[in-house]
């Protein structure tokens, strides 16, 4: 998608309105454990009905945004109806249909592999009445339930979105690609890509931030020019990966009770959340600053701790995985993860990061030792801390601030 920041994405600025102004954790309330981070109660339900690219993306960003830790532990296996046509069915196929067939395979060898991430979903396909059957069935039993109508056609979107908003009353979150429906049916799809913008620079920012830490000494325009250089160079699995990340931190903060909101408002909220973020879990930081920020510093010995901090760094690669699931790729085998790629094979849809979070433990030793590195050297645990370690520099950047949930 064209965007000014030059992330060449290929996600329908729709989809990503949506999803950045509408994360299915936004929608959860009291279910969530805001000290653990944790959803509780029945497993949420989407339904996701239209035809088009809008409606693929819609799913599949859904799919990689929802990503919920169950209490108890695992992950929230989100149930999404679909409702399209043969386009929409072999998108599924191609993208998150792989990893779940793979899981399916009868011959699979998992000794050959770091430990196999689970999927946060159920997906099913339906016809557009089971659809939305589906979601008042959800809604009757208590869960959060959400009709989303992303069809090519806007008018037909708002029509059957009127319908279902008026015989639920309210009880399923109704949303239309449309630019007006019914009272109750929220429309998207018409905010001339401010989302995705805003998304885009986030990214922009993290990339350039810690691009900084690989380059000490580098003045400022020595940095833009090789962020911009290395943004420019991403394929577009790459570069949605970025985008992606950026729009997963509204979630990070829902899950723990917090939310964005414009700068300057009242409730400002950003030293409780960094007091309960950090809890028993303090940041290390280095001498100076790097792009204008604190310099963190990580140590293998500070990751994985149970606190809020370890468990949204948790959330962070579950959702890395899903989004890496939903575009095809399948985990490396250990032999691949000990050969000089890594595991990491763009071309062929491998990749050796995707495995638990624990797993995670195990690629960094396997590379350390085929490598003769140390483990410090090797780990890209880190980088699952570090979008919400610096999330209120990251928000005031955007011209946001952190605010307590349902404010």
């Amino acid at each position: 998608m064209a965007n000014d920041i030059g992330f060449k994405h290929d996600i329908s600025p729709e989809a990503l309105e949506l999803a950045a102004g509408y994360p299915l954790a936004a929608h959860a309330g009291d279910l969530v454990d805001a000290a653990r981070a944790e959803f509780f109660g029945a497993a949420p339900h989407v339904s996701v009905i239209g035809c088009g690219k809008i409606a693929r993306d819609v799913l599949r960003v859904l799919m990689a945004d929802s990503v919920l830790p169950a209490r108890g532990g695992g992950l929230v296996a989100v149930r999404y109806t679909v409702c399209g046509g043969d386009e929409e069915k072999e998108s599924y196929e191609r993208g998150a249909g792989v990893y779940d067939a793979f899981l399916a395979y009868e011959g699979l060898r998992r000794e050959d592999y770091l430990p196999l991430p689970p999927v946060p979903w159920k997906i099913e396909f339906a016809s557009a009445k089971e659809a939305e059957d589906a979601a008042e069935r959800a809604a009757t039993e208590g869960a959060v339930s959400v009709a989303v109508y992303a069809d090519e056609d806007r008018a037909l979107n708002a029509a059957a979105a009127g319908e279902l908003q008026a015989r639920t009353g309210g009880s399923v979150k109704v949303f239309a690609l449309a630019e007006k429906a019914a009272p109750g049916v929220v429309c998207f799809g018409s905010d001339g890509g401010r989302a995705e913008e805003y998304l885009c620079r986030l990214a922009y920012d993290r990339h350039k931030t810690y691009a900084a830490e690989w380059m000490p000494g580098c003045t400022d325009e020595e940095l833009t020019a090789s962020a911009e250089k290395e943004i420019a160079a991403m394929s577009p699995v790459i570069a949605g990966s970025n985008v992606m990340a950026a729009l997963g931190l509204r979630t990070k903060l829902l899950l723990a009770g917090f939310d964005l909101a414009p700068a300057g408002g009242a409730g400002d909220a950003s030293r409780e959340w960094e007091e309960a973020y950090f809890a028993g879990d303090p940041p290390r930081y280095g001498e100076g600053t790097l792009n204008g920020k604190r310099k963190l510093v990580y140590r293998n010995a500070d990751l994985g701790k149970d606190g809020l901090r370890g468990r949204l760094a948790r959330q962070e690669h579950d959702r890395w995985n899903a989004y890496m699931f939903t575009c095809g790729f399948l985990p490396s085998t250990r032999a691949a993860i000990a050969s000089e790629t890594k595991g990491k094979d763009m071309a062929g849809g491998r990749h050796g990061n995707l495995t638990t979070f624990e797993g995670l433990v195990e690629f960094r030793r396997i590379v350390a030792a085929a490598f003769s590195k140390s483990e410090e050297a090797t780990d890209v645990i880190r980088y699952d801390y570090q979008l919400a370690d610096d999330a209120a520099w990251f928000a005031a950047r955007a011209g946001l601030g952190i605010v307590r949930a349902g404010r």
